[in-house]
């Protein structure tokens, strides 16, 4: 019986450290192209995001977003090119360009 709740407790212990990781985000803040961006990957998957924040403010420029879709956008010099996309179980990737 003791070796079976200490089974039962080494699970448990398991299944609380798995859970509390699973949520872990990313996130990150670069000058890079002549401008800013911002990208990261949120929540877990299902229920969280990809995105790619990226602003220029002398050239047409854009972000894409890869996760179950990829979600490309372009905007003028001077706006914020968003793309979100959900989040997939692995693969996620962000991009910037500064060139429409």
């Amino acid at each position: 019986m003791k070796t079976l709740k200490r089974v039962s407790a080494t699970v448990a212990v398991a299944a609380v450290v798995s859970m509390g990781t699973a949520g872990a985000a990313f996130a990150g803040y670069s000058f890079v192209g002549g401008g800013e961006w911002y990208r990261g990957v949120t929540g877990v998957p299902g229920m969280g995001e990809v995105y790619s924040r990226y602003h220029h403010g002398s050239a047409c420029h854009g972000a894409t977003a890869v996760g179950t879709r990829t979600v490309r956008v372009n905007r003028d010099a001077g706006q914020w090119a968003d793309a979100y996309a959900p989040r997939a179980n692995a693969n996620n990737q962000n991009y910037w360009r500064n060139s429409c």
